[in-house]
């Protein structure tokens, strides 16, 4: 059975609702994204310089037991999920904006 124009007005407008939520959600990571206090302590030393000391730790020979292996192994795991969560959000966003500028039109 068809959708009423009235199921189908509805249906739009809870999809820009969505779309909205996602595109504000992308707006304040950008925000974020250009804070410097965010670049400084994040940005710059998390994700670069603490995934550098990791690295290296990961080969130094007196760190080779297997569970701190495992532990330098997670870090560098949770920095690579936070940068796809980061680029997600960020593309979701831009979907968002397309998605609503398709169904307002």
């Amino acid at each position: 059975m068809e959708p009423t124009l009235e199921q189908e007005v509805v249906m739009i407008e809870n999809s820009i609702k969505q779309s909205r939520a996602k595109v504000a959600l992308a707006e304040s990571l950008n925000k974020l994204l250009k804070n410097k206090d965010f670049k400084a302590v994040f940005l710059d030393h998390f994700m670069v310089s603490e995934v550098s000391r990791t690295v290296r730790l990961m080969a130094d020979p007196s760190c080779q037991d297997p569970k701190q292996q495992q532990l330098f192994q997670n870090m560098l795991t949770a920095v690579g999920q936070v940068d796809q969560l980061i680029q997600k959000t960020l593309m979701m966003g831009d979907r968002a904006l397309n998605d609503i500028t398709d169904d307002e039109a």
